[in-house]
């Protein structure tokens, strides 16, 4: 009988033999150390250190200051369209001068003559009056006059043909800032206005 020679199938290149079972409980030793206290106290740290720079880079007061602005004038341009619907039908503007100058700290409706032009009449987004009237203060309202013809702040004549609105922008470095704080000719305590007038 011919000595029959077993042949063993060639060794594939790929295949490599491991130690499968000590790569798992390796794996197993390494997944359960985490990390150390320090490693931790470091990454809490550095998150810590770039959430105050984000914070210092954002500034969230400005930017709510900022967006309360913006509201500001488009709520004084809503009040002034409500004005011209008023000047419509009755040829004039609410006349409110001196004693009778109006504020959005008043009772509402704070301009009586719109209510039927406005509903509700805006107000301001923080709406304090606070004393005193200084470039500083914290007054924040809206304000309408009529139209003085002189520049004592106390005693002179109005006239129902021209208006001031006025707001007070609480960022400094807004650039429609457009009236001097403490000029009473027009608007005192406030800093923006619009009005129908040019002299």
């Amino acid at each position: 009988m011919k000595n029959i020679r077993k042949t063993l199938p060639p060794r594939s290149p790929l295949k490599i033999s491991s130690n499968k079972l000590g790569f798992i409980q390796h794996q197993l030793r390494r997944s359960g150390a985490g990390f150390t206290l320090i490693e931790l106290l470091v990454v809490i740290t550095v998150l810590g250190v770039l959430a105050t720079i984000v914070l210092l880079a954002v500034n969230p007061g400005a930017q709510l200051a900022r967006a309360r602005d913006a509201g500001r004038k488009t709520a004084l341009r809503q009040i002034a369209n409500g004005l011209e619907r008023y000047y419509v039908l009755n040829g004039k503007y609410p006349l409110h001068c001196d004693a009778t100058t109006v504020d959005s700290t008043q009772a509402q409706p704070w301009i009586p003559e719109l209510v039927n032009e406005l509903k509700p009449i805006p107000v301001d987004p923080i709406n304090k009056w606070i004393p005193p009237f200084t470039p500083g203060s914290k007054t924040s309202w809206y304000q309408y006059q009529s139209k003085k013809l002189t520049k004592n702040p106390f005693t002179s004549t109005c006239i129902d043909q021209y208006y001031t609105l006025g707001a007070h922008l609480e960022d400094p470095s807004d650039k429609d800032i457009n009236w001097d704080f403490t000029d009473y000719w027009g608007g005192w305590a406030v800093n923006f206005i619009v009005k129908n007038y040019d002299f």
